[in-house]
């Protein structure tokens, strides 16, 4: 499996937690972390806070980075070469759900970095994808950053009324994705900040070809129309909503969480479903509830957005093989597809096994057990007494150890060490 050397470096792997730690903690082992990284967790409450104190036992290791040729920044970063790692002694996360809420405390200093500012605050932080004069002044920085990522709504193929694989079941989710406007999400919900997918790979990643073009992201009311009249799906009773080919009720239950975010989503979800007669109705709940419910195969539709922990296609394709329940939310089970899928895991990067890649994209596309939405453009944001900061591009990378805090450039000068 060529892939699997990929793991290796993927820090949610913990081959070292002793068994008695395990065996004491069963199913909560996650909230009780036990490794050898270069921070150790010293509080935490759940969703408000995190704190991460240096890890006395972590082994020697210094900063000695490749800087890359022409890097402006490459004066900051040569100032950290031979220090210590980590070079700070503390690490402060907040949690703050509310969009609103974690933009001020940046700007009332409460933070030194703003790690994936809102995409709602584009137009005032970084409008044309330049940050803004006045927050310029104030000696911040920015760095923008392709992700690899996807984002993406699933359909649970198990659910009575919206899975399965049989024609009129297939058209059912088509017309559903044929509803979405992604224009409108990345345009007027994401700032810009973000393109329409292709594939359900991200650009970059092995695996990957930019010359490979789907119809991932049409956006058409009338074929989708067209699709649900064809199969007896229509409005029996009158009231502007369609009803199941049998007469019975035809209902989407939209999954979100219980932010002013979200309600924007469900609002553009709505409008297209309304446009073509589908009634979909909102769950709201908090995201971890979500995500237990997921991996049990109890949510019925829901959207993501899967961040890459490796540097290739197989990511995200994994998640959509039959024999990985844990991570397959959807249920998504065909055979032609975990086939392809299991070949291409035989295979190094090579064009045969991309070509395989994009004939399992076209399968996704086909029956739909998924939309595919887009690929976000992330923007991090960060006080000058910040330094060394870069974001890695693969998600699990520990980039906190390689920074360090200037307490001479602290806004105020004041409130500074122990951050």
């Amino acid at each position: 499996m060529y892939v699997f050397i990929y793991k290796f470096a993927d820090s949610r792997i913990a081959p070292g937690i002793a068994r008695e730690v395990v065996e004491k903690y069963g199913e909560d082992v996650g909230g009780h972390p036990v490794g050898t990284g270069p921070f150790r967790l010293a509080f935490w409450k759940r969703s408000a806070r995190m704190v991460f104190e240096r890890n006395p036992n972590f082994r020697e290791e210094y900063w000695s980075a490749e800087i890359p040729a022409g890097d402006p920044r490459a004066t900051e970063f040569e100032a950290l070469r031979g220090k210590r790692l980590p070079i700070i002694d503390r690490v402060e996360v907040s949690v703050i759900e509310e969009t609103q809420p974690r933009w001020l405390s940046f700007l009332n200093e409460e933070m030194d970095l703003a790690f994936l500012v809102p995409e709602e605050f584009a137009y005032v932080a970084f409008p044309n994808n330049k940050l803004a004069k006045n927050l310029e002044r104030r000696g911040i920085r920015m760095e923008q950053f392709p992700t690899l990522d996807v984002t993406y709504v699933f359909f649970n193929m198990e659910d009575p009324v919206f899975g399965g694989y049989t024609p009129e079941k297939v058209a059912l989710r088509r017309a559903i994705n044929l509803s979405y406007k992604i224009k409108d999400e990345i345009g007027i919900l994401r700032k810009g900040q973000a393109v329409p997918a292709d594939t359900p790979y991200a650009p970059g990643v092995a695996g990957y070809d930019p010359n490979f073009h789907t119809s991932a992201n049409e956006y058409d009311p009338a074929k989708a129309k067209a699709l649900l009249d064809m199969f007896g799906y229509v409005d029996r009773d009158g009231d502007g909503y369609r009803e199941m080919p049998d007469g019975s009720p035809l209902v989407l239950y939209r999954t979100s969480q219980p932010s002013s975010r979200d309600q924007q989503f469900d609002e553009l979800w709505k409008r297209g479903l309304d446009d073509i007669g589908i009634k979909v109705e909102m769950v709201k709940e908090k995201w971890p509830d979500t995500l237990t419910k997921a991996r049990k195969g109890k949510v019925q539709f829901w959207g993501l957005g899967n961040t890459a922990s490796a540097p290739d296609g197989d990511e995200w394709l994994l998640l959509l093989y039959g024999k990985n329940p844990e991570q397959n939310f959807g249920r998504f089970k065909l055979r032609q597809y975990d086939e392809l899928y299991e070949k291409a895991r035989t295979m190094g990067d090579t064009p045969e096994r991309t070509k395989l890649y994009q004939e399992m994209t076209k399968l996704v596309i086909a029956y739909a057990p998924w939309r595919i939405n887009s690929h976000r453009i992330r923007t991090d944001l960060w006080y000058p007494q910040l330094l060394g900061y870069r974001r890695h591009p693969i998600l699990t990378y520990n980039t906190w150890k390689y920074v360090d805090i200037d307490p001479s450039k602290v806004p105020g000068a004041s409130n500074v060490a122990a951050r």
